[in-house]
């Protein structure tokens, strides 16, 4: 059986024989990587970030809600300290 018509020889697609023939025939690669691209997608790289808790962040995550609200209480209560000691200066 004939390949169908613009076709090559091996029954490739005229559009992707290009590729092959420039890949395979004068040695260029970025062709046959042009064409596996455009079969599969470009590729996608992923950098796996890992970084270490810091101690801050550890003693706030071990810390309980009553132990968190008490600390917020008391950051509120040294900002309204704070803020009337601004104002009377």
């Amino acid at each position: 059986m004939a390949p169908p018509a613009g076709s090559s020889s091996v029954g490739v697609p005229p559009g992707v024989d290009a590729y092959l023939r420039a890949g395979v025939d004068q040695g260029d690669w970025r062709a046959l990587d042009a064409l596996v691209s455009r079969v599969y997608g470009k590729p996608k790289e992923t950098v796996a970030v890992e970084r270490e808790e810091s101690p801050l962040e550890r003693r706030l995550r071990e810390m309980s809600t009553e132990e968190l609200e008490a600390l917020v209480q008391r950051g509120r209560h040294l900002r309204a300290v704070n803020e009337s000691n601004e104002q009377a200066v």
